[in-house]
């Protein structure tokens, strides 16, 4: 979507503000796979990532922090479906 939109500034807008949102949830959460236990497969999952999605106007979403703060959604968003 980044990269084929006429309006990236306004979808990244929109995207960082639903991103950001998880912030405090991975401080909040203790989800799996944030734990060290699971780093170098959430390493291993950026980097392949990263390689085949990867923009500059997104750089900040394959950090360390920027990815956890999304895998962290992911598991939010994934735990409220699978328990209702």
């Amino acid at each position: 979507m980044v990269k084929q939109t006429n309006q990236q500034s306004e979808l990244l807008a929109r995207l960082g503000a639903f991103c950001s949102a998880t912030e405090d949830v991975e401080h909040r959460c203790l989800h799996k796979l944030l734990g060290a236990r699971y780093q170098s497969q959430l390493d291993m999952l950026r980097e392949m990532l990263s390689a085949s999605l990867y923009d500059d106007a997104i750089h900040q979403w394959f950090t360390d922090i920027g990815f956890k703060s999304i895998m962290a959604l992911l598991g939010t968003n994934g735990q409220g479906i699978g328990t209702r």
